[in-house]
């Protein structure tokens, strides 16, 4: 899995570099987008695996969802009878102005286009709202996976940890991603080691079943 990832990233980090400094790149920037954009739809993802530990017909939550494209995985791969998929889809302050809030407000109709199906049948619940106010939303003991891929400071981390493990069942997962950032790695110590958990991190993903 590990060998996959990084030859899966090759072939992505290499057509960037040619979209963004070669000047045929730069003029077949658009083309190149849309071609990269439905060639990786088709290719494994470094965080499938994860997907196939989820049971067929369970139900999960997604904590960050931009513009729904794992979201759009957790259906195909694991076939969750449910998803909730909370995100804010708000501004930024002080970010970049791709995350201003029209930006925000069109990733947002993006991903209700994208899980237009799932929606109409009830099985994608999307929660515009914090990821805070989401879990009050959600049962204890309710879920088999819970993603965290949102605010990552240190303390909003530690609060999604924190809100989202009573919501998971025994042996439900807990992953999320970028584990290499120091306040991710700081806060999910923190919780392993309060709950005397076992930490297991594959291609960037931190995972922890709950016993």
């Amino acid at each position: 899995m590990a060998q996959l990832y990084r030859n899966d990233y090759q072939w992505r980090q290499t057509l960037k570099v040619f979209a963004n400094s070669n000047p045929i790149g730069k003029l077949l920037k658009p083309f190149l987008k849309n071609i990269y954009r439905k060639v990786d739809a088709l290719l494994p993802q470094p965080r499938d695996f994860l997907l196939r530990m989820i049971p067929r017909g369970g139900t999960c939550a997604e904590v960050g969802v931009y513009e729904g494209h794992f979201t759009r995985r957790i259906f195909d791969i694991a076939h969750p009878s449910r998803v909730y998929v909370i995100d804010p889809w708000s501004e930024i302050p002080g970010s970049k102005a791709k995350y201003n809030q029209a930006h925000q407000d069109a990733r947002y109709e993006a991903v209700r286009t994208r899980l237009s199906a799932e929606i109409t049948t009830g099985s994608a619940i999307i929660i515009r709202d914090t990821s805070d106010a989401a879990a009050a939303l959600i049962p204890d003991l309710s879920l088999d996976f819970v993603y965290i891929d949102g605010d990552h400071s240190y303390a909003q981390v530690s609060k999604d940890l924190e809100n989202y493990w009573p919501k998971l069942k025994r042996n439900g997962l807990l992953s999320g991603d970028d584990y290499r950032i120091p306040d991710i790695t700081r806060a999910v110590a923190e919780h392993c080691a309060q709950h005397q958990l076992t930490l297991r991190v594959t291609n960037d993903q931190f995972i922890i079943v709950k016993p």
